[in-house]
């Protein structure tokens, strides 16, 4: 269990840590490692450092942890043309898609559907909707809760390719991470 007050000296997404100084009229201690921590009370020099652990940390500051902006970690998923069958070569984006979600202790996953201007716009709709749903159900599927899934639809505002006469064989999904 960690003190009441607590200072607490947290890797980055790439697991680097920075140097902390922890002050107060008594005294001062330096933090340098990852989950390096040191208890704080009115009047008294700051404690020993010592090493806490993950499962402390995101007990105790879960709803800060949350709060945390991430490094967004874009996928783009292609599907078979007219269909809901993710294209083979999208396969292992897919999986690293739910690798990188489920590498996260709280996710946030969007999934952004595009239009082709190249498709009558309801059959369009209706089909992005269903990939979106599909790619969803996968996640959700692998572990991910699903209020950590989000599905957002530009339709003719934000197309695929904004190159005047781009053919489009297919309508790709964005995933988006962090």
């Amino acid at each position: 269990m960690l003190p009441a007050n607590v200072v607490v000296d947290l890797p980055d997404d790439e697991g680097n840590t920075g140097q902390v100084m922890v002050s107060n009229a008594s005294g001062n201690t330096e933090l340098a490692k990852p989950l390096a921590a040191v208890g704080l009370e009115q009047g008294v020099p700051p404690g020993q450092p010592f090493i806490t652990d993950q499962v402390a940390v995101k007990k105790v500051f879960a709803k800060v942890l949350e709060a945390t902006p991430r490094q967004p970690v874009w996928f783009t998923i292609n599907f078979d043309p007219g269909t809901m069958l993710i294209a083979a070569a999208s396969n292992a984006d897919m999986a690293r898609a739910i690798d990188a979600a489920r590498s996260m202790s709280y996710s946030e996953i969007t999934l952004i559907e595009h239009f082709d201007p190249g498709m009558p716009a309801d059959p369009n709709t209706a089909l992005m909707m269903a990939r979106a749903q599909g790619v969803a159900g996968r996640l959700v599927k692998a572990g991910i809760s699903p209020t950590a899934i989000d599905i957002e639809n530009y339709g003719p505002i934000a197309p695929v390719s904004t190159l005047p006469g781009a053919p489009q064989l297919n309508v790709p999904l964005e995933i988006v991470v962090r």
